[in-house]
């Protein structure tokens, strides 16, 4: 094991551990105490370590659920950017066999020209 996976191996075993001492002295600050809370309405004597509780969890879903909103504005956007360039690929396409068409007619006018017998008479001075 090399000395920098070492290094962040015992870093994230302190962290994980400094994490649960936080946790366990955030429970034992908090054991018997007890608050008041408005929350639409006023909440009397709400144990404090459940309102903790309850406030985690309400930001890890809420985190979550705007994560899930951001993905699916992302992907509406990128489905509307699909489909606008698959109209210009369309109109793109019209317009080619378009010129293609008009090419073919100027073409075909130019050969007709070239190809076409003189009107003047053979005797006919040039």
């Amino acid at each position: 094991m090399t000395r920098l996976k070492r290094f962040l191996a015992y870093a994230k075993l302190t962290l994980a551990a400094l994490l649960g001492v936080f946790l366990v002295l955030t429970v034992a600050a908090n054991y018997g105490n007890e608050t008041n809370v408005w929350f639409v309405r006023q909440f009397d004597r709400v144990p404090t370590l459940w309102l903790i509780a309850v406030t985690a969890v309400v930001s890890i879903v809420g985190f979550w659920v705007l994560l899930r909103v951001r993905g699916m504005v992302r992907d509406v956007r990128a489905a509307r950017a699909e489909r606008l360039r698959e109209q210009q690929l369309a109109q793109q396409q019209i317009l080619a066999r378009e010129l293609a068409a008009q090419e073919r007619r100027i073409d075909e006018k130019l050969r007709q020209s070239v190809t076409a017998p003189d009107p003047r008479p053979p005797d006919a001075p040039a």
